[in-house]
């Protein structure tokens, strides 16, 4: 078998700065107020149930537990069992090596990476 020649790789390299190119045209506005030291972060979902999540998450990895029940929300629950908190997505795992009480702009950081990363493996 030959190694990819320039010319097949090009519609790959294409492809694959067209999703970058469209995430970062899509996040711009978030970008350019984090960059001018504003507060930047989305609403909703994100601040009022990912990053607890990811709090909870990470606080409970930072001493040593595996998160399957949370006692703080919803009078507790399976934390484990929540397809919405992703205990164990990588990109969360990855988010609580910075440690155990993650600032918010870690959950929007999470949302625009998952926006990525979703269209540069599909």
């Amino acid at each position: 078998m030959s190694a990819p020649t320039a010319s097949r790789l090009r519609p790959l390299g294409l492809a694959l700065a067209t999703i970058v190119a469209a995430t970062l045209h899509l996040f711009a506005p978030l970008a350019t107020a984090t960059l001018r030291g504003e507060t930047a972060y989305f609403e909703w979902d994100v601040s009022e149930q990912y990053w607890p999540d990811l709090v909870y998450l990470c606080g409970a990895l930072h001493e040593g537990e595996l998160p399957s029940w949370n006692p703080y929300d919803r009078g507790g629950y399976p934390f484990v069992a929540d397809p919405q908190a992703a205990p164990y997505h990588p990109l969360n795992l990855a988010l609580c090596a910075f440690g155990a009480d993650p600032p918010l702009g870690f959950a929007t950081a999470r949302v625009v990476l998952g926006f990525l990363l979703s269209g540069l493996f599909a």
